[in-house]
């Protein structure tokens, strides 16, 4: 994309924490919350969030030609 010249922004989002709505009752009743990481770390955000940072990456400048 670099060598193309055209200017881009290209925007991942990660895992949604509404996907952990179904495993609610699970949690309450064992206190354990599971995932396929294993002891590992997960970062999530809510739709809503990354809508809010799309909407601002495509409204505003500084962004441009960047990952």
């Amino acid at each position: 994309m670099r060598a193309s010249g055209v200017s881009f922004t290209i925007l991942r989002n990660g895992w949604y924490s509404e996907n952990y709505g179904r495993d609610i009752p699970t949690v309450r009743e064992t206190g354990v919350p599971l995932s396929s990481t294993g002891d590992g770390v997960v970062a999530s955000a809510s739709r809503r969030d990354l809508t809010e940072a799309i909407a601002v990456v495509v409204t505003t400048e500084g962004h441009e030609d960047k990952t």
